[in-house]
């Protein structure tokens, strides 16, 4: 693969909807189908985030740096999305037992009697 193998890879036909979607995201006005349609485009065929970069050519090394990199940002981008953010409340894992449920809420759990 050659410099201009590159650029044809880097040219996308980009379907209707999703060019809608990114321009929609760009210009701020994206409802969460098109922000979500966006996003995803992005992710799958722009960054080629689940492709394999390596590939078998002869000049392999130009080749996997141009892909690696494209995927970079897309791993990048899902980084930022998967991590949460200080501000955000953390999401606990649903409570188990009655009595965990009653902590979360803050009600002390009543002592058992005692038996003597």
């Amino acid at each position: 693969m050659r410099l201009k193998d590159l650029e044809l890879d880097a040219q996308l036909d980009v379907p209707r909807d999703a060019g809608s979607a990114i321009k929609a995201l760009a210009a701020g006005t994206a409802d969460a189908v098109a922000q979500r349609l966006a996003y995803r485009f992005i992710l799958d065929n722009l960054a080629g985030v689940d492709r394999m970069s390596f590939v078998l050519a002869g000049d392999m090394p130009m080749v996997l740096a141009w892909r690696e990199g494209r995927r970079f940002v897309g791993v990048q981008l899902r980084r930022i999305v998967d991590t949460p953010m200080t501000d955000e409340p953390e999401v606990l894992p649903p409570a188990r037992t009655m009595t965990e449920r009653a902590k979360r809420r803050g009600v002390e759990a009543p002592e058992a009697p005692k038996s003597e």
